[in-house]
Formats: C-alpha cells, sequence, structure tokens
C-alpha cells in the first residue's frame, strides 16, 4: 500500500499488497490520488515486480516500466485501467493495455476477489530462452516448466498474449469429452485467453535422450485450454520435416500430454542412428547397431510426451524405403533396392512388407520384436555368382547355380543367433564326392548360431556354437570365444 500525499512526484517508492506477498519496488513518476480514485504515470528504470502464484518466478526485474494506471474504488470494489504500460528488461520488450476489477471486503469470496480482466500484452521483443518465465501459471505450470528445459536457439516473433474474463477460471475452456471427474481443472467458464507466437530456426528438445528438433519454423497458438503448433520446416538428424503438428487438449488437465505429429524427408542413415541412439535401442535389442543405409525415404512420426515425467514418451513411426541398399550384417552381402515399411515404437520394431535384392536375387523380409527379442525372417535364391564376388573362397570356384534358401536371425541382449537353411537345389558341384551334385539333386543345408552362456558352455571360453550339416555327407560343431576365435571344433564326414 503506498502512503503518499494527494499529489507528489514518488522516487524511489514501493508497494505492497494487503497479504505481503506481491509487491513493486523502485517506482519513480507522479501519483495523483484520494480516497475514491488515483492515478499513477509512471517513469522507473531498476524496478522490480514480484507477483508469486501468478508467473513462475517470483520476481521480474525492469530496466524500464514506464506509463499510466489508473484506479477507482468505493466500499466494496476496486477497478484498475492499464494505458500503454512498457515493460523492458534483458528478456522482453512488451506494452500492456486492459483493465482489472475486482470485489473487496472480508466476506468476499477468492473467486470474486480475483476479479474479472480484460487485457492485451503486445511483446516486441522476446527471447526464446526466456519465454516459460512469462507463460502464467494459470495456463500451466507444466508447460513452463518443459519450456524451460526443451527450448533453445532460435528467434520468437508476434508473441501477444489476451485475456478476458474472470481470473479465477483462466484459461477457460472445458475439460476433454470422457475425461474421468476430477482429472481437469476446466470449469467450462467462457471466456477468452489467447497466448501466441512465431518461431524461427527454433531447437526444441522434446524428450530426454532423444535428438532434438532443430531449425523449427512454427506457430504456436494456446486459445483457452487447448494448444495448437503448427510448423512447415525443421529437423531431426538429417531428417527434414515438411509438416508438423502438435496439440494439448487441456492444458489443465492434472497430467499434462503434448502430442506431436510430422512427416520427413531424408537419408536412411537418419532414421538407423534415431534407432541406434534412443532408448528404443534397449527394447529392440540394438538390433540397428550394425545397419548401414544408402538412400533415402520418408518418415511418418508421433510422438506422445507427458509433460509431467518427461521420461515417459510414446512413440509410434513409420519410415517407408525407397530403393535402398542395407548392409544389416557386416559379414553379409548388403541388401539392394530395398522397398517398403518399417514401423516402430518406443519398444518395438515390426515389418511385414520389405521387398529387395540379396546376392542379385529377390528377397522377402519379415521384422519383429517381442519378449525374446528381434526376430527377422528372410527367404529368397542365392547367386553362387554373386556370393563368389562377396567372399572369394576357393570353393566358389567348383560350385554355379541358384538354390531358394530361408534364414532365421535373433537378436536379443546384444547377441546374435541365426538359423540358414537351403535344399541346394539349382546348385551344381563339382566337388569330390560326396559333396558333388547335379542342379536337381537336393542335398540339404543347415547352419546354425547359438549364444552360450553359464552352465550351458559345452566347455570354458566358449560363447557362441556353430553347428554345420550337409545331408548325410557332413556334420560339424565349432565353438568360438567373443572375440570370434575358434576355441574348439568337430567335423564328421559321411
Amino acid at each position: 500500500r503506498v502512503r503518499s500525499p494527494t499529489r507528489s512526484t514518488c522516487c524511489g517508492r514501493s508497494g505492497r499488497s494487503e497479504d505481503g506477498t506481491s509487491f513493486v519496488r523502485n517506482l519513480t513518476g507522479k501519483l495523483d490520488v484520494n480516497r475514491a480514485h488515483g492515478n499513477l504515470v509512471l517513469d522507473s528504470t531498476g524496478a522490480v515486480l514480484a507477483t508469486p502464484g501468478i508467473l513462475p518466478v517470483n520476481e521480474v526485474p525492469l530496466t524500464e516500466l514506464s506509463g499510466k494506471i489508473s484506479w477507482q474504488r468505493d466500499a466494496d470494489a476496486l477497478s484498475v485501467k492499464v494505458k500503454s504500460l512498457q515493460l523492458r528488461n534483458d528478456d522482453l520488450t512488451a506494452t500492456v493495455n486492459g483493465r482489472w476489477s475486482g470485489k473487496l471486503g472480508a466476506d468476499v469470496s477468492e473467486r470474486d476477489r480475483a476479479g474479472h480482466i480484460d487485457m492485451k500484452i503486445l511483446f516486441d521483443e522476446a527471447k526464446t530462452t526466456s519465454a516459460w518465465k512469462y507463460v502464467p501459471l494459470s495456463a500451466s505450470p507444466d508447460i513452463s516448466a518443459w519450456m524451460k528445459g526443451a527450448i533453445a536457439d532460435g528467434s520468437v516473433s508476434d508473441f501477444r498474449i489476451e485475456m478476458a474474463g474472470p481470473v479465477w477460471d483462466m484459461p477457460y475452456g472445458s475439460p476433454v469429452p470422457g475425461s474421468a471427474p476430477g482429472s481437469s481443472e476446466a470449469t467450462g467458464v467462457d471466456g477468452k485467453f489467447f497466448l501466441g507466437f512465431k518461431t524461427k530456426d527454433l531447437t526444441v528438445k522434446y524428450a530426454e535422450a532423444y535428438p532434438p528438433l532443430k531449425k523449427l519454423d512454427a506457430t504456436f497458438a494456446m486459445n483457452q485450454n487447448r494448444i495448437s503448433i503448427v510448423a512447415d520446416d525443421g529437423m531431426i538428424n538429417d531428417m527434414h520435416f515438411t509438416s508438423i503438428k502438435a496439440e494439448m487438449d487441456d492444458v489443465s488437465a492434472l497430467e499434462n500430454h503434448l502430442l506431436i505429429a510430422g512427416q520427413a524427408n531424408g537419408p536412411t542413415e537418419s532414421v538407423v542412428r534415431f534407432l541406434r541412439l534412443t532408448p528404443v535401442a534397449d527394447q529392440i535389442s540394438h538390433f540397428a547397431d550394425t545397419f548401414q543405409a544408402e538412400g533415402n525415404g520418408k518418415l511418418d512420426l508421433t510422438l506422445d510426451l507427458n509433460l509431467v515425467k518427461l521420461s515417459d514418451i510414446k512413440l509410434q513411426g513409420k519410415y517407408t524405403f525407397i530403393n535402398n541398399r542395407l548392409t544389416l550384417l557386416p559379414t553379409a552381402p548388403p541388401l539392394t533396392a530395398v522397398n517398403g515399411s518399417i514401423g516402430f515404437t518406443e519398444s518395438s520394431m515390426s515389418s511385414t512388407d520389405l521387398q529387395s535384392l540379396w546376392s542379385g536375387e529377390p528377397l522377402a523380409l519379415r521384422i519383429a520384436t517381442d519378449a525374446q527379442g528381434t526376430k527377422i525372417e528372410a527367404s529368397g535364391r542365392a547367386s553362387i555368382a554373386d556370393l563368389r564376388q562377396f567372399y572369394e573362397l576357393p570353393l566358389f570356384d567348383q560350385i554355379s547355380g541358384r538354390a531358394q534358401w530361408q534364414a532365421r536371425v535373433t537378436v536379443a541382449g546384444g547377441q546374435t543367433d541365426l538359423s540358414v537353411t537351403s535344399d541346394l537345389r539349382g546348385v551344381t558341384s563339382s566337388l569330390p564326392e560326396p559333396f558333388n551334385k547335379s542342379a536337381s539333386t537336393a542335398l540339404p543345408l543347415s547352419v546354425t548360431k547359438q549364444t552360450v552362456s553359464g552352465g550351458r558352455r559345452p566347455a570354458p571360453g566358449i560363447d557362441q556354437l556353430w553347428r554345420v550339416s550337409l545331408g548325410n555327407a557332413l556334420a560339424g560343431t565349432l565353438g568360438m570365444n567373443s572375440r570370434g576365435q575358434p576355441v574348439r571344433g568337430r567335423v564328421v564326414l559321411g
């Protein structure tokens, strides 16, 4: 409460609310006041506003506070008008215009004491990294807390806040239809609350342990208790997003969720890095750790961010390959002409329509993740001529042709198990008996690799067990250590 004569020039004066929690200090200007009304023309430098419970920060220092504030009071009511109030500090430059009115008295309810407001705040300048400080807590404390850790770089323009209605019910609006009773503080009262701005080259660290969204050009709009964000430009890794939409249905909900959906185009290697370096990697057993990719594709990505618990992220993605080249294992020939799509979530990966070429022949590929790990099922034909170019083994000088084959690979706990089978029909061999065969003759081939540990080890130092059989002609077992070095083995001919 400012105590001064009816007319005076105030210099370095302070004012405090009746409950002592809110105050302004270091005011300078001209004051004209009596019992019923007053006018204050401000021209302050170094003023400080303290409004606990209104903004996320307790105090707002101002290098400039100028403009006109007038008020009128009767026995049980107070009205305040603000005209061309200029605020400036290291974070922002803003202009405030509007009015507020509320009731007074010991018997007045908190709702009536909070009063009605009709006000506009226009920001001529605003730092992106400081915007969180000026999002009213009545909008949502979760949003300001998320913005504090998420927003970096870039610039903000066209930033404004407009409010009209009962203060107690801001930001107005109704709970999401079908939401549980008590899950939202929205009262359904009509009123206007708008908070909006545009961004340029913004960086958004939307969730822990995920690559940031960079160079975001977006329009942010909060209308009553609903948030909408629309962007037409942004990057995750090297994927270029040309369409991004984000929505929050009810900022007054006790648990705020921001739903983000976007489409992007770019190099497949960017998506491989996403699968390799985010928490998704643990859930798909680091299946993508050995991938190498060449080519481009299209990404559809949806994120569900829990702003109360940022580590609780749900995602759903679909990546469509466009004539790619993929190396799944460094010891195997690459897949070429890869087309089709893979789907992934924060805990799984799957595909049912991948088509490609392997060793120059068509290949069908299926990927699925379950509790046992990530599984790959593949089938196709193998060209001996193409395999000869990759492996350069003398064995291939004695065989020729093509054969159907099937493979199953399981990746779990950082280990890879596999099984490959073929009847070798279509392959001709000029090797000595019992390995000599014609193209029409079947000679079933089976190769398996199994990870072993603990009591399952057949001998100390063996971490992987290879088994091979070739009809009745050959059966062998080879135990190897974790570095791929042979430890012991056994081969039986005939």
